[in-house]
């Protein structure tokens, strides 16, 4: 049976690797989140578990870094998925291609990105990994 990408996924685990270390959770152990893809478009929005509202600038600065969002649309080119971002939750995002190395096993959607600035200390190199289950 030949596996099709387009479907919806719920957010299985995003993980972090700083510098060539060890693979570290984000979000903990039940983060919240969903991928659509159609034929065409990618959109995803990946959360923390416990978020709360923010009222205080610290609290919404935090919201902020518990969250992911963009879509856009997409072409594969071998074994990476790129999307060329036109709505991002982070606006350096907007306009740029977005690629992953991506694979597909049973239900099981890994997107990994390619060694980068780690956004939250430049000084460091991250490989963000994402694992999504088909959710229909």
């Amino acid at each position: 049976m030949k596996l099709s990408l387009p479907g919806t996924y719920k957010l299985v685990s995003l993980d972090a690797s700083i510098d060539g270390g060890a693979w570290n959770s984000l979000y903990g152990p039940s983060p919240r989140g969903y991928a659509v893809i159609t034929s065409t478009r990618f959109m995803a929005v990946l959360t923390s578990k416990d978020r709360k509202p923010g009222r205080a600038p610290e609290e919404r600065v935090a919201l902020f870094d518990s969250l992911c969002a963009y879509t856009g649309k997409y072409r594969i080119e071998e074994d990476k998925l790129i999307t060329t971002v036109d709505v991002s939750w982070n606006e350096v995002w907007t306009g740029t291609d977005q690629s992953r190395t991506w694979s597909l096993e049973a239900n099981r959607l890994t997107l990994v990105t390619d060694p980068a600035p780690n956004p939250f200390n430049t000084s460091q190199t991250a490989v963000f990994r994402v694992i999504w289950e088909r959710a229909e």
